[in-house]
């Protein structure tokens, strides 16, 4: 049995990381917004508060913050949150994902 070469090139993978991590978004965010419906308790913006934090300890500058700040709250928080979940999506198709062992699109 061969292994096929990978033959993907930088642009195909990272687009391909892209519109996974939109689908991914779009179901999470359904998933979020049922949950908020039902009165389930999830996060609200834990990941977002941790950065916010994490940068004003670096930077403690409130001037360096000062363009999320221009935002409402929540529309920043929604803008960090895919911005967030694409970067993730990138990072995986480029760092872990090619070091796995079997891959779906290899063929025999």
């Amino acid at each position: 049995m061969a292994v096929a070469s990978d033959n993907r090139t930088l642009p195909f993978r990272v687009f391909v990381a892209l519109l996974a991590g939109m689908i991914a978004l779009a179901a999470n965010i359904a998933l979020l917004s049922i949950a908020s419906a039902a009165n389930i308790r999830t996060a609200h913006g834990g990941l977002f508060l941790l950065f916010t934090r994490i940068i004003h300890r670096v930077a403690p500058s409130r001037s360096f913050m000062g363009w999320l700040e221009d935002f409402a709250p929540p529309v920043s928080q929604t803008v960090f949150h895919i911005v967030t979940g694409l970067v993730m999506a990138i990072f995986y198709a480029l760092v872990p994902e090619p070091k796995l062992p079997i891959r779906l699109s290899s063929r025999a």
